[in-house]
């Protein structure tokens, strides 16, 4: 039977390679939508019979993983980006930092930058604000774009960064004595692929840094741990919702001034900016919206926007306070948390949910893995915005994208408080 099972991981490994490389060469797959969503939903079974064969055969298959795992996110690099255009804003601000312009400064549609403008400026989006992005995310973007400038070479350095987040987790697993071959359920996720090797979304630097800094924190390295966090935050501020947690443990207080050192080493370099600094994260905080369930519910009832964000944001400060008291284990309290963060957000594009992908590895939710397939719907977006209708997301898509998450969720919630309660 082992066998079997087998010879399934390495079908689904094959099936994923041919559908990834078969992707690559569709052009226009935001004019595209339904057969995107079709050659994702068999992206998908593959992936899930995959996980469900390997956990039976041991432990064997690690390199067959990986070597799949490169192979998909390499055969997706020469893909042009149309499903986002973020990729294209980094790219620019790569530049903008090779000219010696400070993009916490100027926004793309400055004057001073007319000479820089290519034949991607035009698929820019924001051309009106300054970046969000924090240090470590445009040292990423300046080296891509002093290597090349073209789009597959920040792709490429994200996809090498991702690879890296899976040599992380394996080393992670065996260290807290859990079953190495759960790092199929990251390596091989096809949301993690495509976002990250196709749309070329810079989420796996943020995660590699975080993983690594829970990685030697496990190791009793607190030093370099915290740097890892402190590099996390500053490519992409998750790792922010970690200090509650350090400050509320007496073991790891006082390190939290090396993460800090850390942020603040990384923004010196972009001081001059002053204010604009933070000027554009607020304006994502106050005015973006997309896909964000509980948010859209709450907002319906509530009728003021900024009221809903605040209410959210208070639920998820007592989450993350809560949390920070009385869980021991960070890994556990990482997973909550950040799940936490994802489903109070206004915004919740398919690419934030890899966030979360990590700790699938460690704690096997049949719901969020649900999820990373069903979200991918949120992109039927294009279809609707293609006959000029606004770029907001149906109550009956959204119906469909979360309901059948929520209720695999709850199920399983349930299921396990009456098997922990059973004699």
């Amino acid at each position: 039977m082992k066998r079997v099972h087998r010879w399934i991981v390495v079908g689904s490994g094959t099936v994923l390679v041919v559908l990834f490389a078969v992707l690559s060469r569709i052009e226009g797959l935001n004019e595209k939508v339904v057969l995107l969503l079709v050659v994702y939903a068999a992206l998908f079974v593959a992936y899930v019979a995959a996980l469900w064969a390997y956990r039976k055969t041991g432990r064997g298959l690690l390199v067959y993983v990986f070597i799949v795992a490169a192979v998909c996110r390499a055969v997706l690099i020469p893909a042009e980006p149309v499903m986002s255009t973020d990729v294209y804003r980094y790219l620019w601000e790569g530049r903008m930092i090779a000219n010696g312009h400070n993009p916490f400064s100027l926004a793309p549609d400055s004057p001073e930058l007319e000479p820089l403008r290519d034949r991607y400026y035009d698929r820019i989006n924001h051309k009106h604000l300054e970046t969000i992005y924090p240090p470590v995310s445009q040292a990423i973007f300046s080296l891509a774009a002093w290597i090349k400038p073209v789009p597959q070479m920040q792709k490429l350095l994200f996809a090498l960064f991702d690879l890296g987040v899976v040599l992380v987790l394996l080393a992670l697993l065996r260290l807290r004595a859990q079953d190495p071959s759960a790092v199929i359920v990251y390596a091989w996720n096809p949301l993690v692929i495509f976002e990250t090797a196709h749309s070329g979304h810079l989420e796996p630097v943020g995660i590699f840094f975080l993983v690594l800094g829970l990685f030697l924190l496990a190791t009793g390295k607190k030093l370099w741990g915290f740097v890892a966090l402190g590099l996390s935050f500053l490519a992409k501020y998750v790792a922010g919702v970690f200090v509650p947690y350090f400050l509320a443990k007496k073991k790891y207080a006082g390190w939290v001034a090396v993460m800090s050192a850390v942020v603040i080493a990384g923004y010196l370099p972009f001081a001059g900016a002053r204010g604009g600094l933070l000027s554009s994260l607020k304006v994502y905080g106050a005015e973006w919206q997309f896909n964000g369930f509980i948010y859209k519910l709450l907002n319906t009832a509530v009728g003021d926007p900024m009221w809903t964000r605040r209410m959210l944001g208070l639920v998820l400060g007592l989450v993350v306070v809560y949390h920070s008291l009385k869980q021991r284990d960070l890994m556990r309290f990482a997973f909550v948390v950040i799940a936490t963060a994802l489903l109070v957000a206004p915004t919740l594009y398919p690419w934030y949910i890899i966030w979360v992908i990590p700790f699938l590895c460690f704690y096997r939710n049949r719901a969020w893995i649900l999820f990373t397939g069903i979200v991918f719907l949120s992109y039927w977006v294009w279809e609707i915005s293609a006959v000029g209708v606004k770029w907001e997301l149906p109550w009956s898509l959204l119906a469909v994208e979360y309901i059948p998450f929520y209720g695999l969720l709850v199920f399983d919630a349930v299921r396990g408080r009456l098997a922990e309660s059973a004699p």
